[in-house]
């Protein structure tokens, strides 16, 4: 996800957002996080460069010039409070040993893409509703997190006003295209929740989004327009 200072935006919006939304007695730890992720979604400057069909791009080229600013300032707050902050393990080892434990490489998450084309992230949380029946008080904190969280990314899609968010991640990919742009949103959803785009991993695109793929061509799309929806894909990655 090559995007200009993405990554840094979200660290500056984090910083903005543990401030705003700080622990409590009356917030738990992962409703915490849920919310912080949720507010991020909202708040991320988001558009389009034209260059790709699929939606989610995040950049600071998207910030209007008489707002970048503001902006810039709000970046330079949080890598201040950064700096400030005592090293961590990793930074340590760089310091001691001039390297890193980890060079945080790609495919640390492959999420089950399958369902979430299949039923979306509709058909998830009702299986979250389901499990807070005779849930202990820390497993129903859990689920009302993950619910906070997935309710999220279907509204940060809408923010594109891109077509192919139009159903997808919230309702089933009924389409190729929309199978690739769930997966986009969904990894788009793990970076940001992460901070990294080293997390993505699409694990066997070919099998889950096979039922569109032959869909699409018995509806005499052209596997030349398939092929191209997977090329456009590929190159957000």
């Amino acid at each position: 996800m090559p995007y200009e200072k993405t990554w840094t935006l979200v660290g500056a919006l984090r910083f903005e957002l543990e401030q705003e939304i700080p622990l409590s007695k009356e917030s738990s730890i992962p409703i915490r996080e849920a919310k912080i992720f949720a507010e991020i979604l909202r708040r991320i400057p988001v558009g389009s460069s034209g260059l790709y069909k699929i939606a989610g791009e995040m950049s600071f080229e998207f910030v209007p010039q008489e707002n970048r600013p503001e902006w810039e300032r709000r970046i330079k707050a949080h890598e201040s409070s950064a700096r400030a902050q005592e090293d961590g393990p990793f930074q340590k080892m760089e310091k001691l040993f001039g390297f890193w434990s980890s060079d945080g490489g790609g495919a640390h998450t492959t999420i089950d893409y399958k369902t979430v084309i299949e039923q979306g992230l509709k058909g998830v949380c009702a299986k979250i509703q389901r499990e807070l029946n005779g849930a202990s008080d820390s497993k129903r904190e859990m689920l009302a997190a993950m619910e906070i969280s997935l309710k999220a990314l279907p509204e940060f899609a809408k923010r594109y006003e891109n077509p192919l968010c139009s159903r997808v991640p919230w309702e089933p990919a009924s389409s190729f295209a929309e199978g690739l742009q769930c997966i986009w949103l969904l990894n788009i959803g793990i970076a940001v929740s992460e901070q990294s785009s080293a997390s993505i991993s699409l694990g066997r695109l070919d099998q889950y989004l096979f039922k569109l793929y032959s869909a699409d061509l018995e509806k005499g799309i052209p596997e030349t327009e398939l092929e191209s929806q997977l090329a456009d894909f590929l190159k957000m990655l």
